[in-house]
């Protein structure tokens, strides 16, 4: 009889993936799409952020993620974000997301609460006018994401796997 070979170890792959790289989030969607952002803002939203009203400052930031990297330490890590399409230079903020190992745990339109994927399928229809939460209609390209440290770039303390 004979035997099955064996499969490709998984654990391996994401590794093996782009070395470069250090964030899993898609944040080159946002290039591929041609949208840049116009302001990025330190805030909760509902439901992810329901009670922590008191740890988000509403800090405006400048298109670093260096910044945001360091933010997320001390805040809860909920923010918001509009966007504008361009056809001419896009933005290294989406980049330097990436680069700095920064990874989204919750992604959704704010007008509608529909949690999106990092695609431009998915982001597109969402920069227009349109309902959701309420009847009325609101303008899209605002966004509510939830960012977090990579998995790697945590300190042990940070930790929260179960031994």
């Amino acid at each position: 009889m004979p035997t099955p070979k064996a499969a490709p170890e998984e654990a391996d792959s994401l590794e093996t993936q782009s070395p470069e790289t250090k964030s899993l989030t898609q944040w080159d969607a946002f290039t591929k799409a041609k949208l840049v952002p116009t302001q990025f803002e330190c805030t909760g939203y509902f439901p992810i952020h329901r009670g922590e009203a008191a740890l988000h400052c509403h800090t405006k930031f400048p298109f670093k993620a260096e910044n945001v990297k360091r933010h997320v330490a001390s805040c809860a890590g909920g923010f918001q974000f509009k966007v504008k399409t361009t056809d001419g230079k896009p933005s290294p903020f989406w980049a330097e997301l990436q680069d700095a190992g920064l990874e989204s745990y919750d992604f959704r339109c704010d007008v509608c609460d529909a949690q999106l994927r990092f695609h431009p399928s998915s982001i597109l229809p969402h920069l227009k006018p349109h309902s959701g939460k309420t009847r009325r209609v609101f303008p899209g390209a605002i966004f509510n994401v939830t960012i977090g440290l990579a998995k790697v770039d945590r300190p042990e303390e940070m930790d929260d796997s179960i031994s």
